[in-house]
């Protein structure tokens, strides 16, 4: 149960410096009564700015501040709820906002949103609307109940009976059903896509599968020819070996008698080089000395001249017969 203990508020709308302080707990009930404009609704704003950090009445937030001051606007309301005790700081100009449990305040950390959700929904339980239709009842801006839109409507019960985990349930069940929704449009079209690519593949393994069926026919057809080519070519070489063989009997015969020839063709020819060699270095001799080398004795003309026709005589003989050895050996 929320029991409101003590309500202090300075430069608030209205009021200056000097301090308000209001105690609920000096007696069982507290009447306030007054003219028009000497600060009863004042104390519903201010009770309404410090817990939810807005008027009761239709007040724009920088009007609460005392208009001659312009500063320091400053409210504090202490209640408890169960055993333990709350104090709720607020101020503008400086902006202030403390949340306090048993002697210690809340760490400040979060976002002064964050900050007020926390206040609401773990501590008070209520919102802006359900306080204004279930605690404080001004005349100035109340609405019947049934003439609330339906949500607000809902918000008020849930507040007062404290089921609201029931529409967070609802709201966590749709959103899951949404979730599970996209999930299956996504399945549903994976499926599909699924479903067309079995189809093209289906459609390409027939297509393969009849060419595959052509290629075999035609590998079928072109390996029986190439067996008939292959007996053939095999029964070809046969005859062509069997030929081959008689014929190299004969050629191998000819071929022992013409190497035979041809080596004693070079044989002679290796000779008569070697003596045209020998020829020409005896005519160079006598051509190019007047006096023997080894016995020192003059060399008579008559003899040079007939030894030197003799050379060259010997060498028409053996180029004459190398010639005939050169067309004997092609």
């Amino acid at each position: 149960m929320l029991i409101f203990k003590t309500l202090k508020y300075t430069n608030f709308l209205s009021v200056g410096d000097n301090e308000i302080t209001i105690d609920f707990l000096e007696s069982k009930s507290t009447l306030i009564v007054g003219h028009n404009g000497s600060g009863k609704s004042l104390i519903l704003d201010a009770l309404s700015f410090a817990l939810f950090g807005k008027p009761h009445r239709n007040i724009n937030k920088p009007q609460l501040v005392n208009s001659i001051n312009g500063k320091g606007c400053y409210v504090e309301v202490e209640f408890s709820i169960g055993k333990k005790e709350y104090k709720i700081v607020r101020g503008i100009k400086p902006n202030l906002f403390e949340i306090w449990v048993d002697g210690n305040m809340i760490n400040q950390e979060s976002h002064s949103r964050d900050y007020q959700k926390l206040l609401e929904t773990n501590i008070l339980k209520l919102n802006h609307k359900s306080f204004h239709q279930v605690v404080v009842l001004g005349s100035s801006n109340f609405t019947p109940f049934m003439q609330h839109p339906v949500w607000t409507r809902r918000g008020i019960i849930e507040d007062l009976l404290d089921i609201g985990i029931f529409s967070k349930m609802n709201a966590g069940l749709k959103e899951t059903q949404a979730k599970l929704k996209d999930q299956i449009k996504d399945i549903e079209y994976n499926l599909k896509l699924s479903k067309e690519k079995i189809s093209m593949q289906n459609k390409h393994i027939d297509k393969l599968h009849d060419i595959s069926k052509n290629n075999v026919e035609k590998l079928d057809k072109e390996i029986s020819e190439m067996r008939e080519q292959t007996n053939e070519l095999i029964k070809n070489n046969k005859s062509a070996t069997k030929k081959y063989q008689s014929e190299y009997a004969k050629t191998s015969a000819q071929h022992k008698k013409n190497q035979d020839a041809q080596n004693k063709l070079e044989y002679y020819k290796k000779q008569i080089l070697d003596n045209i060699k020998k020829v020409t270095k005896e005519s160079t001799f006598f051509e190019s000395n007047e006096t023997c080398p080894t016995c020192q004795q003059h060399l008579d003309d008559e003899i040079k001249e007939q030894k030197i026709h003799e050379c060259s005589h010997q060498l028409v003989e053996y180029r004459d017969g190398n010639e005939q050895l050169d067309i004997e050996l092609k």
